[in-house]
């Protein structure tokens, strides 16, 4: 990029007024030049002038006033609700009117902005200048309703299909409490035989899911990922002129301690910081954590989004509220505790650069860098990460809508706009997006980039965690299979059978586990098979020890691959986690029949831990994973 005469100018007004040295203005424009960017983005980014003292600067180097929006407030009437997203982006929006004449605020006073100012308000318009913290404040106190409105409900008519989506209809209700009466009337005349169908059935429908599960990671396996280093390698080759500006979200809730961490971590990024658009999501009720943003000294490429205070009170909503505000090509989130990989953008950018348009989404995997503290986290260090990236390679290469839970994902924001954002009522709300996703068409992609978390697991928390989960995928496939025909017309064949397979079975087998382990201590208790039906007690020890070898056997192959033999014990272990996962799979059940509000999933981790300065990194980098 030419640095414009503007630029040039304006530095040398800021150092003439001894804001700035002469040393920071020609590094700065070394770097405005190299990253193709203002000036004042370096400047800002780099925390070397005050956003006043620039602003009121760029606005004497134009001979333009400067306005100060939050003392002289701007004339709401002149403000549409429709225009906010646009006004966001383009820095730009009208201020009031004085002597007949529209006076338009500026953070980027130039041709451009004349020309779209004219282009949208006229010919009859003045231009000033203002901060770019002021126009997103004044937009943000200005459509308070209408953007939490959106951020809830979505488009207009959106609202009701996405509540219902989340919860159990009333047709859904009948059919449940017809075949609970049919069962029973059953069970009471023919037990033995009722029970030795039912049986059957779930078995049938666990064997299936079971299948499905191995053929997804077997053809995981077979499509291996582009190595890390190479990829690597590509991204690195990408200029910083190439490079398109970023959206990071970071929703918080009620954790001051968290701020710090996640902040030095972005810090690290391999990404020119002046192309990063990183809103720090609030509710606007948590002052502790407001106050703490403010005083940490954030570089101007931080911008703090008060979110209003609203049910329901979760992560999805308030990312909705912030991506109304998002300016950059790409977006993704990052939560209390995570720590990705420095070159995890540029991956991302590499990988959609050389990708279709339906390409929607890039997906890398979670790690965890504190599994030494108990043999829970190692048992989620060990299997979860591993399962989560093989798994939805094999979906990708059968065409099966991959699930967007238990990865970091990273996405197309026109896209994500398109879509609405995140449903707020569903928990995880990734569960309900890969669905919409799949029926418009999108997919997504795994890459060998890993972001990694900081997570304090114990029994309990680990099984809310999982009912957490589950609650998601529970309440995504109640909305979906509502109108089946009309998935199927969507998504198509595969993504559809998908959804039954390894959404459906995969629940309903965590569901029935429990009944055929009991079918089966029955049968073995009768003392010989000639009181208890051989077919229902060879059916549930099928299952029992089928399925448990598979998901120990599971377990205990990705450290074995990596060479990390002293973690093979802990997949092992996992067995006795998924013997408890039917706990966890009907306390999401109560969670959806009684609609009890997602808390666990208000803005921010289980239980983070602190990254960190020197301990994130350390922690990341030890022993090479």
């Amino acid at each position: 990029m030419t640095l414009t005469s503007t630029d040039i100018a304006t530095g040398d007004l800021l150092v003439e007024r001894r804001i700035l040295t002469l040393a920071q203005l020609d590094e700065a424009l070394e770097k405005a030049q190299t990253c193709n960017v203002p000036l004042g983005d370096i400047l800002l980014a780099r925390r070397w002038v005050k956003p006043r003292q620039y602003y009121k600067t760029l606005a004497n180097t134009f001979g333009l006033p400067f306005v100060d929006l939050i003392a002289e407030a701007p004339d709401a009437s002149l403000l549409q609700a429709g225009d906010a997203q646009e006004c966001a982006q383009r820095q730009t929006m009208p201020w009031r009117k004085k002597d007949g004449r529209l006076v338009i605020v500026t953070a980027n006073p130039g041709p451009e902005a004349v020309t779209y100012a004219r282009a949208r308000w006229g010919k009859a318009i003045d231009i000033a200048v203002t901060s770019k913290f002021d126009i997103l404040w004044t937009l943000q106190s200005v459509f308070r309703e209408t953007q939490l409105k959106r951020a809830i409900h979505g488009k207009e008519g959106v609202d009701e299909e996405r509540f219902t989506q989340c919860s159990v209809s009333s047709g859904q209700k009948v059919s449940a409490m017809a075949g609970i009466a049919v069962f029973t009337a059953a069970l009471a005349f023919a037990p033995i035989e009722t029970l030795t169908v039912v049986n059957i059935a779930l078995a049938a429908l666990y064997a299936g899911a079971l299948i499905f599960s191995i053929a997804l990671w077997l053809l995981g396996r077979q499509r291996k990922l582009r190595s890390s280093l190479s990829l690597g390698i590509e991204a690195r080759m990408l200029k910083p002129d190439e490079l398109p500006v970023y959206t990071i979200l970071v929703p918080l809730f009620r954790d001051p301690s968290a701020l710090p961490p996640i902040v030095h971590a972005l810090r690290q990024l391999d990404y020119p910081l002046a192309k990063l658009d990183i809103k720090i999501v609030l509710e606007e009720d948590d002052s502790k954590t407001i106050e703490t943003a403010k005083a940490h000294g954030l570089e101007g490429v931080f911008e703090i989004i008060r979110v209003p205070v609203s049910e329901p009170r979760t992560k999805a909503k308030a990312c909705n509220y912030a991506l109304q505000f998002a300016r950059g090509e790409f977006v993704t989130v990052y939560c209390a505790g995570d720590v990705p990989e420095p070159e995890q953008l540029r991956k991302a950018v590499t990988v959609f650069r050389q990708s279709s348009p339906e390409m929607a989404c890039v997906q890398c995997r979670y790690d965890y860098y504190n599994d030494e503290e108990n043999w829970i986290q190692r048992r989620f260090d060990v299997v979860q990460p591993q399962d989560s990236a093989v798994l939805s390679r094999g979906m990708e290469r059968l065409g099966v809508t991959t699930p967007l839970y238990g990865m970091s994902n990273h996405f197309r924001l026109d896209v994500l706009q398109k879509l609405c954002g995140w449903n707020p009522y569903c928990a995880p709300a990734d569960s309900d997006l890969s669905i919409r996703m799949s029926k418009e068409g999108c997919r997504a992609v795994s890459i060998a980039s890993t972001t990694y978390k900081g997570v304090k697991y114990t029994l309990s928390t680990s099984l809310r965690q999982q009912a957490h989960e589950l609650k998601g995928v529970l309440q995504a496939l109640i909305g979906h299979t509502r109108k089946p025909l009309n998935l199927w017309r969507k998504a198509g064949t595969m993504a559809s059978l998908g959804l039954l397979f390894q959404v459906g079975g995969a629940f309903v087998a965590v569901l029935v586990n429990p009944w055929l382990w009991l079918a089966l201590g029955l049968g073995l208790a009768s003392g010989g098979y000639d009181r208890f039906p051989v077919m229902l007690t060879s059916v549930a020890l099928f299952n029992l020890v089928v399925g448990g070898f598979l998901f120990a056997y599971v377990s205990r192959l990705p450290p074995f691959r990596c060479g990390n033999t002293k973690r093979i014990p802990f997949g092992i272990m996992a067995l006795f986690h998924w013997m408890l996962a039917p706990v966890a799979a009907y306390r999401a059940i109560w969670g959806i029949i009684w609609r009890i509000p997602n808390r666990v999933d208000n803005m921010t981790s289980f239980q983070h831990m602190g990254t960190g300065g020197p301990g994130g990194a350390s922690a990341v980098s030890k022993g090479g994973r």
